[in-house]
């Protein structure tokens, strides 16, 4: 069970009223054999650091990222491509993006969600993202300005 607030708000108001699989499960990111269970297709995931709460201006969270998959570029090869860098950053190979610093830093978890289409996918992390935003004030700390600037207007 995921005990994160943000992630138990964000089921109850964006998942759950659309009638989309909830967020049940973290698998921990270090280990990769549930990987190959993952859905190949298009979905919503959430990375995550328990135990660690980053301070934003709204409340403190653990959760660090929010993201979409397509059909073509699936659940299960966005998530690998997280454990990478992750493994790769601590390994001191890759210097990229900060999550993968934070989550190098303090062990990251991953819930996901399957989606029917590429469509559906990106307006579920669309409805997710600002529902977020509207709890804390901000987007998530992994997730760059591009990922909702488009729906600003």
């Amino acid at each position: 069970m995921i005990r994160d607030a943000a992630v138990y708000m964000l089921n109850k108001l964006v998942m759950e009223p659309v009638g989309l699989e909830s967020f049940s499960v973290g698998y921990d990111l270090d280990t990769g054999e549930w990987i190959n269970d993952v859905p190949a297709g298009a979905g919503v995931y959430l990375l995550y650091t328990p135990g660690h709460f980053y301070t934003l201006p709204g409340a403190s969270s653990s959760l660090l990222y929010i993201g979409k998959a397509t059909i073509s570029k699936g659940l299960r090869s966005r998530l690998r491509e997280h454990r990478k860098f992750t493994r790769e950053v601590r390994d001191e190979l890759y210097r990229g993006y900060p999550r993968y610093e934070w989550m190098a830093k303090h062990p990251a978890r991953a819930a996901y969600t399957a989606a029917p289409d590429d469509a559906s996918s990106k307006d579920t992390e669309h409805r997710l993202l600002l529902t977020f935003i509207d709890a804390f004030r901000v987007p998530p700390l992994g997730n760059a300005q591009s990922a909702w600037e488009e729906y600003a207007e």
